[in-house]
C-alpha cells in the first residue's frame, strides 16, 4: 500500500476476515480500485453502501456522508451498527434513531 490510510489498513483486515465490502468515497475510490480491483464492490452513493449492511465504518468526512441522516442508517442497514472514525454525528442523535454508534477518538 502506498498510503497508510486507516481505511486501507481496515479494508485489509476485513477482507482477511471474509467480509463483503461495499465502499463509497467520492475522492479515493479510483486509487482504491487500483489496490483492490475485484475484492470490493464500489457504489455511487453512501445510501447504496448501507443497504442491508451489518456494520458501517466511516473513515472520511466528505459532505456526501455528513448529509446522511441518522434515521437512514436505521432504515437501510440490516444491523444499524456504525463505527465513526471522523466523529461526524452526535452520540445523542444516533441513539435517538436506534443506531448503535461508536465515535472513535472523541
Amino acid at each position: 500500500m502506498s498510503r497508510e490510510a486507516p481505511s486501507l489498513e481496515n479494508i485489509e483486515i476485513l477482507l482477511n476476515q471474509g467480509a463483503n465490502i461495499y465502499a463509497y468515497d467520492p475522492v479515493a475510490m479510483d486509487n482504491t480500485k487500483k489496490i483492490y480491483p475485484n475484492q470490493i464492490t464500489y457504489v455511487s452513493t453512501p445510501e447504496e453502501a448501507l443497504k442491508e449492511a451489518n456494520v458501517c465504518f466511516i473513515f472520511t468526512e466528505w459532505e456526501e456522508i455528513k448529509k446522511v441522516k441518522p434515521e437512514i442508517y436505521k432504515k437501510l442497514m440490516k444491523i444499524p451498527l456504525v463505527y465513526d472514525g471522523r466523529n461526524i454525528y452526535s452520540l445523542e442523535g444516533m441513539k435517538e434513531n436506534g443506531v448503535e454508534y461508536y465515535s472513535i477518538g472523541r
